[in-house]
């Protein structure tokens, strides 16, 4: 069974998605050299360079798991006190070493490649944690099903934004793939970002973001309520 190591975050990273991190605590700097090192690349030169994997193999670049605290915090000793079972991989595609008010920190931008669950939580001797991991099929479920939530979703999402003043996005066509994006494309809370991770199928995780949207749309357009405390893309520290 794989072995990865995990990263801890009040925030849940979807496939696909785009997620800005912050490094600077001792146990996830350790971790980063560690990925990095095991790739064959460092931090810190003098030109303060950034690391990219021009290849575009997701198989060779350094990664590690992303996965959302159910009980906890991010930083500090004895922080994390309980992890959601379902979390999604995350590719370093870039890292930038910066100088911050208490020391060194990291820029990170990563990308979600796939879903895992976590099995076991192995002890390696390192800081961070390392998890034995089991990799999640992307399945599609009831095609005539999930094709008709994915017309509503798109319908949805579109007014939505719209309702929020907010530019129009191009959704996928790949019905594995909609849910995802259309999650990111809204302002949902963890608990339902994690829902939709954690869905067993496309038309499942449909389903579930449709229900999301309209009833975030509703707040929108009824109650002139708008998302409050979630940034759409923000960075993340650890």
């Amino acid at each position: 069974m794989p072995l990865l190591p995990l990263f801890p975050l009040g925030t849940v990273l979807l496939p696909g998605g785009s997620l800005p991190l912050q490094i600077f605590e001792r146990r996830y700097v350790v971790l980063l050299n560690d990925l990095l090192g095991e790739a064959g690349t460092s931090l810190g030169s003098a030109e303060d360079r950034a690391l990219r994997r021009g290849s575009g193999r997701s198989d060779s670049a350094p990664s590690f798991g992303v996965v959302a605290l159910r009980r906890g915090h991010e930083v500090g000793s004895g922080s994390v006190q309980s992890l959601f079972e379902v979390g999604c991989v995350a590719r370093i595609e870039a890292a930038r070493p910066a100088p911050g008010p208490s020391g060194m920190r990291y820029h990170l931008q990563t990308r979600g490649t796939r879903r895992f669950a976590i099995e076991s939580v192995v002890p390696t001797g390192a800081p961070y944690l390392v998890a034995e991991v089991s990799y999640l099929d992307e399945r599609l479920g009831a095609l005539p099903r999930a094709d008709r939530l994915a017309a509503r979703v798109r319908s949805e999402v579109a007014g939505y934004r719209r309702s929020l003043g907010l530019s129009a996005v191009d959704l996928p066509a790949d019905l594995a793939a909609l849910a995802y994006r259309a999650a990111d494309a809204a302002a949902f809370d963890l608990l339902t970002r994690q829902h939709i991770l954690s869905a067993s199928d496309a038309a499942a995780r449909l389903a579930v973001v449709l229900a999301a949207v309209r009833r975030e749309r509703l707040l929108v357009d009824e109650l002139q309520v708008g998302p409050v405390g979630v940034t759409l893309g923000a960075a993340s520290p650890n």
